[in-house]
């Protein structure tokens, strides 16, 4: 028959026990080597196989965290170099370089601070960086602007539940751009899992999420590759639908065509903006004092192009609006009031993009 890398023999298989199969296995040239796993039942664990038939010895039911574990004992010759977690009764094993190995784009769907970065930080550990939405609304904005492998969804959200947001997204995405969506809660009843598919859940996950759970899930999963692949992903957090301050997708276009040392780069345009704008809102308040719109238009003309550089659209486009009022002294009062509302707009870019570098450089 075929080779095999590695066997998993039952001990109390009828006919011929996982002892007579190890004995027979061990006298075949071509397999005689290979790693053989010994499982017993509870009860009938004082067996002790012979060290030479046998490489390990589990005791039934197997946690999977304990099957995962040997098997990577058995097969890996450099088990030094990967990382133990606690799993059941055994330890789990994950690959901090699960990402590459799977780039799965993630948006994590939660509106509890303190859960967003607990999942945010397991999916460091295998080498993702997630984005975030807060609540259903904040979920469809971001899947209008980019696509997703997974989105992890808590069910429980303000202002549309998890739930809600799946059936719209079932409904309103079209088939070729669907993500798996796993369910995120926190009070898994009986029915849940089923309530979940129904509405076109892929999965559910309890709360807190477990490692070992999540890797479990996520490796169900193949990366689309019908689709561009862009700047690496980044922690940053989406406002909602009806106000967007910073559009994350101009900022990984900007990222992908500056090339060489990235993320210090992106963090040097960030300031320079950041900096420049208050500069700026000085020369516009003393040309508000001054009554002198020319000097209105030519701060506000560069406010427009470089916020529109880095994402801040709505920021830009009263920007243009303050230019034009500038040009066109006729409605002279509007100026103030939209002075004002840049202001506050600049005030969330400055959250955002601040939210931003700390991705890039974390």
């Amino acid at each position: 028959g075929n080779e095999f890398d590695f066997a998993i023999l039952d001990m109390a298989i009828p006919e011929m026990n996982g002892l007579q199969i190890a004995q027979a296995l061990k006298q075949i040239e071509e397999v005689k080597d290979r790693p053989i796993i010994l499982l017993t039942s509870i009860g009938h664990n004082d067996v002790t196989p012979d060290k030479t038939l046998f490489t390990a010895q589990i005791t039934k039911p197997v946690k999977p965290a304990q099957l995962y574990n040997i098997m990577l004992d058995v097969l890996t010759e450099k088990t030094g170099q990967q990382t133990r977690v606690s799993g059941g009764t055994g330890e789990f094993r994950f690959d901090p370089h699960m990402a590459e190995r799977l780039p799965l784009r993630i948006l994590v769907a939660e509106d509890n601070t303190v859960n967003q970065k607990v999942i945010l930080h397991i999916l460091k550990r295998l080498g993702y960086r997630a984005d975030i939405a807060a609540n259903g609304l904040e979920v469809l904005d971001a899947l209008q602007r980019q696509w997703y492998d997974v989105v992890l969804m808590d069910v429980q959200m303000p202002e549309m539940d998890g739930v809600e947001a799946t059936r719209r997204i079932r409904e309103n995405i079209p088939t070729d751009k669907q993500p798996r969506i796993i369910a995120l809660t926190a009070h898994a009843l009986l029915g849940d899992r089923e309530r979940y598919l129904e509405v076109g859940m892929d999965d559910y996950l309890s709360k807190p999420v477990q490692l070992e759970a999540l890797v479990e899930i996520l490796q169900k999963y193949e990366p689309r590759t019908d689709v561009p692949h862009t700047a690496p992903l980044t922690e940053r957090s989406f406002t909602s639908a009806q106000n967007v301050s910073i559009e994350p997708a101009v900022l990984d276009r900007l990222y992908n065509i500056i090339g060489k040392d990235r993320p210090q780069m992106m963090v040097d345009l960030i300031d320079t903006f950041l900096d420049d704008i208050p500069k700026r809102f000085t020369s516009i308040e003393q040309a508000l004092q001054d009554n002198d719109a020319e000097s209105i238009r030519a701060a506000a003309h560069p406010m427009k192009s470089s916020a529109a550089s880095l994402g801040a659209l709505p920021f830009s486009r009263m920007c243009e609006q303050l230019e034009h009022l500038a040009a066109d002294d006729s409605h002279p009062d509007a100026i103030p009031a939209l002075y004002g509302k840049l202001q506050e707009e600049f005030s969330r870019i400055q959250q955002a993009l601040e939210q931003y570098k700390r991705s890039l450089l974390h």
